[in-house]
């Protein structure tokens, strides 16, 4: 349960909100790009639809091609591959992750019993057949199962050990795999494996190229090689014989396939090679601003999805036609005030609700690190100690900086802006467009800065936290124990309380900036960036983990939709949002707020509440905050619903409280 105290009114009533059940921050929706930003690595037509799979288990099914949807597969990691047989969809990927479906909009994950990374998957003569390693390629796995459900993870004979293997096929009644052998050096031994039953593998004789990609198609398989290679060959018993053509490029390509009578393989830059002959490969101009990882083809188009979540469609492989929408620029950071959200990076958006965003030409020749909004003006720093400074977040003006150092952090408090950045880098201001050195007493990079009313707090490498009551003259503070590594990335501050948050999960709290109180978040990955907002404290780290709290000592694990690297969260509008790479925007779900109570003529009370429309929430009564009673249900319409206590006036003090689920 968690609570909110939101309002109280002058006649001894307060009004509190509740999340009970669906918590607004285990719901997180895609708002940039569309219909999601999760890179995609794999797509198949099967039971009338395409399915494409990604990132933290991302799933999208769609009838024509233009118009997907979101579905739950069940599974946060990775889904590399994904195929069509015996009337199911099944999708492998990292650590084993196995899901399937028979229509492809219901999803269950499945048990492989491995936990290497499955890279390849194909069906055949009524066989699955997915392969995979680990990172240290001294560990595959070669799984096989009769309906996608049910896995067994084949003896391999001893001359697989040290293998990676990426990728596998099947034609001409046999399974081939390939990849490479490691000696634990960095050289590479490529090698080919083929099967006639997806149990039994005998190696083959392999060109002197690794193969990272295979597909059988006009009687031949194929493979890609070395950067613009491609070789055909055929397997009799135990023999293959190869033969090595050039592509017309040098772009290393990533999937090929054949459909609709040609040869098609696409790689890096948007490159399309295509052939009808197995042995003249054409260089076409695709048209696709992305890298498309893999394709099929149906319904007389071919389907391509990639980085980003990209998804393009042709008739032909060339050209390809986009059909996401919405900026991929890199985002950093994002902040609200003034009634809009901005979020920028290389680029700089901004919205009012979070929902809709708009890209802005800010025209400043700066790529943007750190946001903050104070005092009626946003503050943007960045690369090269750029400063720039927005009324609107629309029209942007540079400022002259203090440094040339890059700036990382920049916050409002204390009644002035401060920013910080490379070789312990610290500048303030107080309109924003005037800004003086000062000396930070250190020559570490600093990452991140915050303000409460009356002390600013930087943290940066190592132990240390600086503190100051005036952004001129700044004290060094130490966190955890002296010669243990606690790495702080950012700070942020809110309810009387200021929270650091950085290296394996590690999270610092201090009322004062003096004393700091070690907490385990139950992360294990860095923690990148912190916010508060509605009683919360959320952080996010390395992996696109979301935790939170209310208090800064417990923490609890929220589900998200993106693996997050470096990224920036802000609260605003009732809801968290989160920025990052590839034009990533996620919004939280609203937090319910209670506006102000009013007393009518007649004796009785009259409120209202918000939050997400069709939401139905319980509203309770209580005289102590301890015991209470219900008063009424409602259902929000639109974005608020009202509510009526008529016996408000019999009691000298009163508290209200909406829940989500049933008290």
């Amino acid at each position: 349960m968690r609570i909110y105290l939101l309002s109280v009114t002058a006649v001894s009533f307060a009004v509190l909100a509740i999340c009970q059940g669906a918590h607004p921050l285990d719901q997180w929706t895609w708002r940039n790009p569309l219909p999601q930003g999760n890179d995609l690595k794999d797509v198949c037509y099967g039971a009338g639809q395409f399915v494409a799979v990604g990132d933290t288990g991302t799933v999208l099914t769609s009838i024509n091609g233009i118009a997907w949807s979101l579905r739950e597969s069940g599974v946060t990691k990775r889904l590399s591959r994904i195929v069509y047989g015996n009337g199911r969809f099944v999708a492998v990927g990292y650590l084993g992750s196995i899901a399937t479906s028979d229509d492809g909009l219901t999803w269950q994950p499945r048990t492989s019993g491995s936990t290497n990374d499955l890279s390849g998957l194909a069906h055949g003569d009524g066989r699955f057949v997915a392969v995979g390693s680990n990172n240290s390629y001294r560990e595959f796995s070669i799984l096989t199962s009769l309906d996608g459900i049910t896995w067994n993870r084949q003896v391999i004979p001893t001359f697989l050990e040290n293998v990676r293997l990426f990728s596998v096929a099947y034609g001409d009644g046999r399974f081939v795999a390939v990849g490479f052998a490691s000696d634990g050096t960095f050289r590479e031994y490529p090698r080919v494996f083929t099967s006639v039953d997806g149990i039994k593998w005998t190696r083959l004789f392999s060109p002197g190229q690794t193969l990272s990609d295979v597909t059988y198609g006009d009687g031949r398989f194929v493979a890609n090689g070395d950067p613009g290679t491609i070789f055909t060959f055929t397997v009799n018993g135990e023999t293959a014989a190869y033969v090595e053509h050039s592509s017309g490029t040098t772009n290393r390509l990533r999937a090929i396939k054949y459909a609709d009578g040609q040869f098609v393989a696409l790689g890096a830059s948007g490159t399309v090679v295509v052939s009808t002959d197995r042995s003249t490969w054409t260089l076409r101009a695709s048209g696709a601003f992305s890298n498309i990882d893999s394709f099929t083809w149906a319904n007389k188009q071919y389907v391509g999805v990639g980085q980003n979540g990209a998804i393009h469609t042709s008739p032909d492989a060339v050209p390809w036609t986009l059909h996401t929408t919405g900026s991929t620029v890199q985002l950093f950071d994002v902040t609200y005030g003034n009634g809009k959200f901005v979020a920028a990076g290389v680029g700089v958006l901004t919205s009012v609700d979070g929902v809709n965003w708009d890209l802005q030409d800010s025209n400043t020749n700066m790529t943007v690190y750190d946001l903050a909004f104070g005092n009626g003006q946003f503050v943007a720093v960045g690369g090269s100690g750029a400063i720039a400074t927005s009324p609107d977040g629309v029209t942007w003006a540079r400022r002259v900086s203090a440094t040339i150092r890059h700036l990382s952090g920049v916050c409002y408090g204390v009644d002035q802006y401060v920013a910080v950045g490379g070789e312990g880098s610290m500048l303030t201001s107080i309109d924003g467009v005037s800004w003086m050195p000062r000396e930070s007493g250190t020559t570490e990079s600093i990452f991140s800065v915050a303000g409460g009313s009356s002390l600013l707090v930087a943290v940066g490498p190592g132990n240390t936290i600086l503190t100051s009551t005036n952004g001129i003259t700044w004290d060094s503070r130490m966190i955890g124990e002296a010669g243990r590594y606690n790495q702080a990335f950012d700070v942020a501050y809110g309810n009387g309380l200021f929270v650091a948050v950085g290296y394996e999960g590690m999270t610092w709290t201090s009322v004062d900036g003096v004393t700091w109180n070690p907490r385990a978040s139950g992360a294990t990955a860095w923690l990148r960036s912190v916010a508060y907002g509605a009683g919360h404290y959320v952080a996010i780290r390395d992996g696109g983990v979301v935790v939170t709290s209310v208090d800064g000592v417990i923490w609890t694990p929220r589900p998200s939709l993106k693996d997050f690297g470096r990224e920036g969260l802000a609260f605003g509008a009732d809801t968290f949002v989160i920025v990052g790479g590839g034009g990533t925007i996620l919004q939280s779900g609203p937090f319910p707020r209670f506006g102000p109570l009013t007393v009518q003529s007649g004796g009785s009370a009259e409120g209202s509440v918000t939050g997400q429309a069709g939401q139905s929430l319980h509203i309770q009564v209580s005289t102590d905050l301890t015991n209470w009673t219900p008063l009424t249900n409602v259902t929000i319409e639109r974005s608020s619903v009202r509510f009526v206590d008529m016996d408000a006036l019999n009691y000298s003090q009163r508290f209200y409280k909406a829940s989500a689920s049933e008290p």
